[in-house]
């Protein structure tokens, strides 16, 4: 995935999760039952704990996605100069 469309998921991700928050809290406000409040308040909170989550991935897979880009590029400069190499030893 590209720098691009990754930043626009991740976008996306906060967006929605952001208006599935408001949604419950609005739902909050007009619950009259003690009760259904309670679980509404826990389900605000597993919601805002799961995008925490989501977003402490998002940064680990964007950093191993610069650790394998890395190696990548090392790869590749390795082996452009194992080929200099040879070709400076066949003259």
């Amino acid at each position: 995935m590209d720098p691009i469309s990754t930043a626009s998921t991740d976008w996306t991700i906060a967006r929605t999760a952001g208006a599935i928050l408001r949604n419950l809290r609005d739902l909050g406000f007009r619950v009259r039952d003690p009760e259904a409040r309670q679980q509404l308040c826990n389900i605000v909170t597993q919601v805002q704990d799961l995008i925490a989550a989501a977003s402490d991935l998002e940064e680990e897979n964007r950093d191993l996605r610069d650790i394998v880009t890395n190696m990548y590029c090392d790869l590749l400069v390795d082996q452009e100069q194992g080929q200099s190499d040879i070709g400076l030893s066949a003259r």
